[in-house]
């Protein structure tokens, strides 16, 4: 049984994931983490945190229903889920 070789290609993909994925991981806590909210005053951040809380809550909702109803009633509920989400967190 012959194993699976990497072409050029792959290992190029391969090495570009992982230059992409340290960015995304050890960039972030180095440089914007150490400076994170000290520019935001405490009741914006709460505002936020909320804000997020809620987006959290839609998406479980939504991934819930996706486990209970059939694909053809969610296919009509993505289009507007996210919809009815912006528009209560962008009057929040």
């Amino acid at each position: 049984m012959q194993q699976p070789k990497l072409s050029p290609l792959m290992l190029w993909a391969l090495a570009f994931g992982c230059c992409i994925g340290w960015g995304s991981f050890i960039i972030p806590g180095t440089t914007f983490l150490p400076t994170a909210g000290k520019e935001v005053p405490p009741e914006k951040k709460k505002k936020y945190l909320r804000a997020v809380g809620v987006f959290f809550l839609v998406l479980s909702v939504n991934q819930a229903l996706t486990r209970i109803m059939p694909p053809q009633i969610m296919s009509y509920l993505a289009l507007f889920v996210p919809l009815l989400s912006l528009i209560f967190l962008g009057s929040y």
